[in-house]
């Protein structure tokens, strides 16, 4: 399952590309950026409920630091994500990764047996 983030900062577009896979119940993910449409090298960094990207971006004849962070609780379906420039936020959205709906219904499920025994 993919989902496409896209971002636009001072005329540069920021496309972040994820893709979520079946190891660890589609909790783990690949994620590749393109920076006006160029695929860019970064760095991952992973907690339980974050992902951090970290890449640069050439702006002006320089280098600016830039993230995107992805929180949420692993079975949650909904996750944040946060677009980072230079240490200011550009734009923080909610996504859906519908890839996590039958997880999170079967946990459910699971529960409710639970609480019916």
């Amino acid at each position: 399952m993919k989902t496409i983030s896209e971002y636009q900062w001072q005329g540069h577009s920021i496309k972040v590309l994820s893709t979520a896979h079946l190891r660890y119940l589609w909790l783990d993910y690949r994620r590749d950026i393109l920076v006006d449409n160029q695929l860019t090298e970064h760095q991952n960094q992973r907690s339980f409920t974050e992902s951090r990207s970290s890449f640069y971006l050439k702006h002006n004849c320089q280098k600016l630091k830039a993230h995107i962070i992805s929180s949420g609780w692993p079975c949650n379906p909904f996750v944040t994500q946060s677009a980072i420039i230079d240490d200011t936020i550009i734009e923080k959205t909610s996504e859906l990764v519908p890839c996590r709906l039958p997880l999170l219904m079967l946990i459910a499920a699971g529960a409710l047996s639970l609480m019916l025994l």
